[in-house]
């Protein structure tokens, strides 16, 4: 990944900070740039991962995976849960949704073996996937889709 490219974003995402958390602006940007990065990103692919959903497309895979290496959630091509863990002290004000999600996150690493056998895009998919499933999901997707 371009090292250029992640300074400048976590740069970004220290200055666009709203009430706390992650803008959605600033979450905007970081997308942006992945797709410049990466290059063959669809509309359909944007958009699922934009509204938190999971693509199913390779490139919509890796498109995930470098908004989650952007933000910390991934280092090295790998879940990274301290770095999740530090997200959600930053994105999720609402004790409930960031308890919502400290739950899901941790049956999802327990469940997966934090994801160890799997590397970058599949690492990044297979997460956001098993994030999906649970219906409490819903939730955290609405509480971030809520965001200005």
């Amino acid at each position: 990944m371009n090292r250029i490219f992640l300074i400048s974003s976590v740069i970004l995402l220290c200055f666009h900070a709203s009430n706390g958390r992650l803008s959605k602006q600033a979450e905007e940007v970081v997308y942006k740039n992945c797709a410049n990065e990466l290059k063959n990103i669809s509309p359909e692919d944007k958009k699922k991962v934009e509204d938190h959903d999971t693509p199913e497309t390779e490139a919509g895979k890796c498109y995930l995976s470098c908004g989650f290496h952007a933000i910390g959630c991934m280092k090295d091509g790998k879940i990274d849960l301290e770095g999740l863990k530090s997200r959600f002290e930053y994105d999720f004000k609402d004790n409930t949704i960031k308890g919502i999600m400290s739950k899901i996150t941790l049956n999802c690493m327990e469940k997966e073996n934090n994801f160890s056998q799997l590397n970058g895009c599949e690492a990044a998919y297979a997460f956001q996937q098993c994030l999906s499933a649970n219906p409490e999901y819903i939730k955290v997707k609405t509480y971030l889709n809520s965001r200005e």
